[in-house]
């Protein structure tokens, strides 16, 4: 507040550098960008979202397409403030997002408002992985009653929310698989 022209200076450079970035990844062979921004509203706040992340979002997505890539932001933490703003911020997927009780994120909520105008992955809480999150049943509740209500919605893809904890029961990973498996052949067969 004391320094605004000093800061937005600072601001200003950190975003023509990053493009550049951006402008070298358009031309490489990756066909998805990440941001690597880590975005959440406690570091963020919806006034500073769509006063700064929005346009650097824009100028990123601009930068990729037109390299044929898709872009890609990785944003865990506490987003319900921030989900109104998704469909038209930018980025083509939000990936690590991280729901209940972590969070404040209702999935099902959330893919409401998407309503597959942008796709995001995660939905798993990652304290699920741990024996402390919950109990390995369910774990397996969780996953099933989370494929029935949005497993259908267009724009998701089940995945963790923010990272594997180093504490987890790999185990457990395998579980989600073998439940999505299960579900796929349900919906399938049924």
């Amino acid at each position: 507040m004391d320094c605004p022209d000093e800061v937005q200076a600072v601001l200003d450079t950190y975003h023509d550098k990053h493009l550049e970035f951006y402008r070298l990844a358009a031309q490489g062979p990756c066909e998805l960008v990440t941001t690597g921004d880590n975005m959440d509203q406690l570091t963020c706040p919806p006034h500073f979202f769509q006063r700064y992340a929005v346009p650097y979002y824009h100028a990123l997505a601009e930068i990729l397409h037109a390299g044929g890539k898709i872009a890609q932001g990785h944003w865990c933490g506490q987003l319900d403030q921030l989900i109104p703003y998704m469909p038209d911020c930018g980025l083509d997927v939000i990936e690590a997002i991280t729901p209940k009780p972590m969070s404040h994120v209702d999935m099902r909520e959330a893919m409401e408002v998407l309503e597959g105008k942008i796709t995001i992955q995660g939905g798993i809480p990652s304290v699920y992985m741990c024996d402390v999150g919950c109990t390995r049943d369910e774990l397996v509740r969780y996953i099933e009653e989370l494929l029935e209500q949005i497993g259908h919605c267009r724009g998701f893809i089940l995945g963790m929310g923010d990272n594997v904890p180093d504490a987890a029961d790999f185990t457990r990973v395998k579980m989600v698989s073998e439940v999505v498996e299960r579900y796929n052949a349900m919906k399938v067969t049924g």
